[in-house]
C-alpha cells in the first residue's frame, strides 16, 4: 500500500480463516495480504488521513514527526472532469435562450428545456470544460457547483478563485 494505516475496527472471518481490519481512512485491510506491526517502524511513512482522524477522535498519536513521515495524497491532484459540471446548476429563465457563456468555464453553450409536461426547467447542455473552468473546491472538487449573486462557486460556500486562461 505504500504506507502504514491505523486500524479502527476489525472482524475475524472464521469461515475463510482471515481477519479484516477497517482503517481510519476507509480502506479495508486483509491481514493475510498485509504486514502488521504493534509499533510503527522508524522512518516509515504513515497514512496522514488515518493519523488525523484517530487523533481527532481522541486516540493518542502512533508516531511523532521525528520518526514517521505523514503521507497524504488528496484527490484534488486528479485531472478536471471530462464534462463540465454546469449541468448540475439550477438555471432560471433569467438567462437568455440561445448561445451564452457557461458560468463555470466560460465556453459558449446552450440552454435547453428538460422535465416533462408538468415540470419544466432549463438546463445547460453538456460540453467539455474550457480552460477557464473554476478551481476545484478543496472539499468537494466540482461535485457541488452553484451560482450566488452571479458568481460560480462551490455549494458549501467555500470561496473559489476563477482560473485565468
Amino acid at each position: 500500500m505504500g504506507r502504514w494505516h491505523r486500524p479502527r475496527s476489525g472482524i475475524h472471518l472464521s469461515t475463510f480463516g482471515r481477519t479484516v481490519f477497517n482503517a481510519w481512512c476507509g480502506q479495508s485491510i486483509h491481514v493475510g495480504d498485509a504486514v502488521t506491526a504493534a509499533e510503527l517502524p522508524v522512518g516509515e511513512r504513515l497514512c496522514g488521513t488515518c493519523e488525523g482522524r484517530a487523533c481527532g477522535a481522541g486516540y493518542p498519536s502512533t508516531g511523532s514527526p521525528l520518526n514517521a513521515a505523514l503521507l497524504f495524497e488528496p484527490w484534488s491532484s486528479a485531472p478536471p472532469p471530462a464534462r463540465c459540471p454546469s449541468r448540475q446548476l439550477s438555471v432560471s429563465d433569467r438567462f437568455p435562450h440561445g448561445v451564452f457563456a457557461c458560468p463555470l468555464c466560460g465556453e459558449p453553450t446552450r440552454l435547453r428545456a428538460a422535465g416533462g409536461p408538468y415540470y419544466s426547467r432549463l438546463i445547460i447542455e453538456g460540453h467539455a470544460p474550457g480552460p477557464g473552468l473554476i478551481a476545484p473546491c478543496p472539499f468537494h472538487r466540482w461535485d457541488w457547483p452553484s451560482l450566488r449573486d452571479g458568481v460560480a462557486r462551490c455549494g458549501c460556500g467555500t470561496p473559489i478563485r476563477v482560473r485565468q486562461p
